[in-house]
């Protein structure tokens, strides 16, 4: 299933379809604007063992469904980035005979956690490609892969729906409220894999209390503490704006309700519409392409100096 929306990409994957199936291939979007789905898209045409793929019935078609395809592996970091050692073993796979089919794919998920050295690692292979291996690389953003490596992919670039496109694929794939549906785009701005984790609940409440927590740090803990608490968050844009969303809306409530006491000694009205409006331009700037962990930095010093 190709991700909702983003119809040029689609016209360009058909062409894969037919054959021209590049060895490398960039997917580059936020988490939950659908790559890992292209990605599945992607690696059941490769392995399809009927001329129209994916034709959703054979035996590849099946495998790579349940995920349990041989010749489809998946590489993901094993803390918080793709080592060079783990490349250097993907690059000596690649050159192993497929198992089943004519050709292997990789997905390498948070390609982007590469160091340099690693990606002139991976660089060797992408220079000469073993036949019938295909690369997927799955990125937050190309720009951080270095320009060597970036010529010799496809690169694909999703972005979140138009807003109607997006409901109507949640209406019919869930059994939510046009309301609830409605409110959930409106927080992930029609990114329909975030929607769909605040439906279930899955990210909604710990923003809540990574707002919480950080306005209670501002008197009981260090910038560095601070910091530390959103460091998890630096790669993910759509999240590093919810938690300035739920920060501006708690700052808010503050004015309006005047109850400063869950804080320790409190902070004067002056500091918190000081903070409000800190948050509010640091959450444009998070919109923008500024650096995340720039922007979490700028955030912590921000409060602190309240």
């Amino acid at each position: 299933m190709l991700p909702v929306g983003n119809e040029k990409i689609a016209a360009r994957v058909m062409a894969f379809s037919c054959g021209k199936m590049p060895h490398a291939i960039m997917l580059e979007g936020e988490r939950g604007t659908g790559r890992h789905t292209l990605a599945r898209h992607i690696a059941s045409i490769a392995v399809c063992e009927s001329e129209k793929a994916p034709c959703g019935e054979c035996r590849g078609c099946h495998l790579c469904e349940v995920g349990s395809h041989p010749d489809i592996i998946t590489v993901s970091p094993e803390s918080k980035q793709l080592t060079v050692d783990k490349i250097r073993s993907v690059r000596q796979n690649a050159y192993l005979k497929p198992t089943l089919c004519d050709r292997k794919v990789y997905i390498i998920e948070q390609a982007d956690t590469m160091n340099n050295s690693a990606q002139n690692a991976f660089l060797k292979v992408l220079e000469e490609p073993p036949a019938g291996v295909v690369f997927i690389l799955l990125v937050g953003s190309a720009d951080n892969m270095l320009e060597t490596v970036r010529s010799r992919c496809i690169t694909l670039s999703l972005t979140a729906p138009a807003k109607t496109a997006a409901a109507e694929y949640l209406a019919g794939a869930t059994n939510y409220s046009h309301a609830e549906i409605d409110k959930a785009l409106e927080a992930s701005k029609n990114n329909i894999g975030l929607a769909i984790e605040l439906l279930e609940g899955k990210k909604e409440n710990g923003y809540v209390e990574l707002a919480r927590e950080l306005l209670l740090d501002i008197n009981h803990s260090s910038t560095y503490e601070m910091l530390s608490k959103l460091k998890p968050y630096e790669k993910d844009r759509v999240a590093a704006c919810a938690i300035l969303d739920e920060l501006s809306f708690r700052i808010s409530a503050l004015l309006r309700e005047g109850c400063y006491t869950h804080i320790k000694e409190g902070l004067a009205r002056a500091q918190l519409i000081k903070a409000y409006d800190a948050v509010i331009k640091l959450k444009q700037s998070a919109e923008s392409n500024v650096n995340i962990m720039l922007l979490f930095s700028n955030l912590c010093s921000i409060l602190k100096s309240l």
